[in-house]
């Protein structure tokens, strides 16, 4: 009988594999799986991915996968992870590099600022400037800022690996100072009653939380491929629309949501809103999320190719 490592996350932060969020499994769990049923897989689909477990664990096997999730910002998050870890020694002083641009440049400017209804104008010109400087330091595209933004599902695909880590990091900057709004759901974000009541926090401790966050993110990268990218295809949108021209694969690895009524779009407010996704957008997302809990009564027929609707 073949015995696996329990798939629940560890309670203390510490302890979690790799970014903080509230579903999911464990790494040790995925890689019991894959070497007890799929060790000659040669293609491994996740359709719910989340924070990019089984497309880590698959590139470290040699095993070709696709993670999917129609939350852009955990295809970022996912993306982040196949940073080889090679490049770990390297990332404190690009964050280095980072926080001292941060300091001299101009934000890009936009149309929505959904980080402003939590935090002050002067913490959300800090952490748009943080933004902007990761794009300088890693030669990354500007106009992706904005593709961001709108939601474009490309946009994700688009972004380098060492540009979703330190956007990741960002990600986890945001969740670290927007944590006393959490309400007595702590997967929902309470946004305060009024402007007087939002977040100022100083630049230093921005920055401070800044080099924390990139500490912790490196210390949790696993992959050893010198270039991942071959290997795993880590895509934004939905799963049924993605999957559906592909002819086969091996097997299909995820973690859904379950009967916890927890709504995974709201539980993300602070990443999306770093994002700069509208209120809108958001809206969008939380109708087309698995296990949504907002969306009842419908009845849909979909299909993945030829094999799952006779």
């Amino acid at each position: 009988m073949v015995t696996l490592t329990s798939p629940k996350q560890q309670p203390t932060e510490q302890l979690k594999d790799w970014y903080l969020c509230f579903a999911g499994f464990t790494s040790a769990f995925v890689s019991d799986v894959f070497d007890s049923y799929l060790q000659s897989a040669n293609f491994v689909v996740d359709p719910w991915n989340g924070t990019g477990t089984t497309t880590a664990i698959a590139t470290q096997k040699n095993i070709r996968s696709m993670g999917i999730d129609v939350n852009p910002a955990l295809s970022i998050v996912a993306r982040a992870r196949q940073l080889p870890k090679s490049l770990a020694p390297a990332l404190i002083p690009i964050a280095t590099e980072i926080t001292d641009i941060a300091k001299r440049t101009v934000p890009t400017q936009r149309e929505c600022e959904p980080l402003s209804d939590c935090m002050g104008p002067t913490a959300t010109n800090e952490i748009r400037k943080f933004q902007r400087a990761i794009h300088m330091v890693t030669a990354t595209d500007d106009n992706l800022e904005i593709d961001l933004s709108m939601g474009d599902e490309l946009a994700t695909s688009r972004l380098p690996l060492l540009t979703a880590f330190f956007y990741t990091v960002l990600f986890a900057v945001a969740v670290d100072l927007l944590r006393r709004f959490r309400g007595s759901n702590p997967t929902w974000i309470v946004a305060p009653s009024s402007h007087h009541r939002r977040l100022r926090p100083s630049a230093a401790i921005i920055r401070a939380n800044f080099f924390e966050r990139t500490g912790y993110l490196c210390s949790r990268l696993h992959v050893t491929k010198s270039d991942p990218s071959e290997l795993a295809n880590i895509r934004m949108g939905r799963a049924l629309d993605m999957l559906s021209y592909r002819h086969s694969f091996d097997a299909c690895l995820a973690s859904p949501p379950y009967a916890t009524r927890i709504d995974y779009i709201k539980c993300m407010l602070p990443e999306l809103a770093k994002l700069g996704l509208s209120a809108k957008a958001i809206a969008d997302l939380r109708q087309h999320t698995t296990g949504t809990p907002i969306v009842r009564g419908v009845h849909t027929v979909d299909s993945i190719g030829n094999y799952c609707l006779e």
